[in-house]
């Protein structure tokens, strides 16, 4: 089939119309009509932007501390681990350089595993 011809199929689909296969091809083809699927949530490089920042904000609202510790850090992976159970966590001192601590913040890497990508969320 053409790409001119498969276009043509889409838009009968969209339409909704009933169509031959006489009308659409001179060969018979297969024609398999997917179910709708929801929205896809908002990605960007494998990672579902709006369920980390709804993880983010949960975990940043009970997150109160005087310390830049491990103990804090420790708090904080385990609050995110929670929240983000598909992905990998980091939060440790490795991922907190100097700049970071000195501001009295913590940052805590969210990985995908599948691809590599990740990113840091300050608190």
């Amino acid at each position: 089939m053409t790409e001119e011809q498969v276009e043509g199929v889409q838009r009968l689909f969209e339409n909704q119309e009933l169509v031959t296969l006489n009308e659409v091809a001179a060969e018979p083809i297969n024609i398999s009509i997917k179910e709708p699927q929801p929205p896809r949530p908002t990605e960007f490089m494998g990672i579902d932007i709006n369920y980390v920042q709804e993880a983010y904000d949960e975990v940043r609202e009970i997150v109160v501390f005087d310390m830049v510790d491990k103990v804090t850090r420790e708090k904080i992976y385990t609050m995110m681990k929670e929240k983000l159970p598909y992905y990998r966590i980091k939060c440790d001192e490795e991922n907190n350089p100097t700049e970071v601590i000195d501001n009295g913040n913590i940052c805590a890497r969210v990985t995908d595993p599948a691809s590599g990508n990740y990113i840091d969320m300050i608190f």
